[in-house]
């Protein structure tokens, strides 16, 4: 009687288990089909479209501040010189001048062509001496070296004096002879003139020293003279 009446109660305890799990299990099911927490969603309105501003950011750009600017030296810059020449119709028209340096040449002087020369240096003639006086002397010839009489020779002086001599002829044929100081020292320019006085030749200077000295100081001096033609 015992057993029979713990497998009743073995059997009623299985069956409130099984209800309770039953009743569980419906109320799970329950809360799953509904959410938790309820969501009110807006409601649409549909008098009129919502529109919404959008804010644009505009980037702001940074302001660079300008560097002086940087100089770089330059070479000088050389101008050319421009000059107006005048046209026939009146408008000047510019050109540009060259740079070029013209170096003026001296215009050479023209030399006469006199009808005498010097034949020779002047030369000391040690032959005479001082004792005899002081004499410029030489002879005179043309071109082809034939002796030549009556040619004037002048001399002059620092001193204002002024001695002139014919080439002679016969024996002396071509020669002159013009006496000087012979105690003076000084210096004597000898031209052959005209019977004018105009130069036929170029002026050489005599040297006189006023002394003798035998092979040194001559009181002699000889100048020789030849024609052009």
């Amino acid at each position: 009687m015992e057993s029979k009446g713990y497998a009743l109660a073995f059997v009623l305890i299985l069956a409130i288990i099984c209800t309770g799990a039953y009743v569980a299990v419906s109320a799970l099911r329950a809360n799953n089909s509904r959410p938790l927490v309820q969501i009110e969603r807006p409601t649409e309105a549909t008098d009129s479209p919502v529109t919404l501003a959008v804010a644009t950011a505009t980037p702001v750009q940074p302001t660079a501040t300008p560097l002086p600017p940087t100089v770089t030296p330059q070479p000088p810059i050389t101008l050319p010189i421009q000059t107006a020449t005048p046209t026939t119709e009146g408008k000047p028209v510019r050109r540009i001048a060259t740079a070029t340096a013209t170096v003026a040449l001296p215009t050479p002087t023209a030399v006469p062509r006199y009808a005498f020369v010097q034949d020779g240096p002047v030369r000391g003639d040690f032959s005479h001496n001082c004792t005899a006086g002081a004499y410029i002397l030489g002879y005179v010839r043309d071109a082809k070296g034939t002796l030549l009489e009556g040619v004037q020779i002048q001399a002059t002086d620092a001193w204002g004096n002024n001695l002139k001599a014919l080439s002679k002829g016969g024996t002396d044929l071509g020669k002159y002879d013009i006496p000087i100081n012979s105690n003076v020292a000084d210096t004597w320019n000898v031209t052959i003139t005209d019977n004018r006085g105009t130069p036929q030749s170029l002026t050489v200077a005599v040297q006189h020293s006023g002394q003798f000295v035998p092979d040194q100081q001559p009181c002699w001096h000889r100048l020789d003279w030849k024609r052009t033609y």
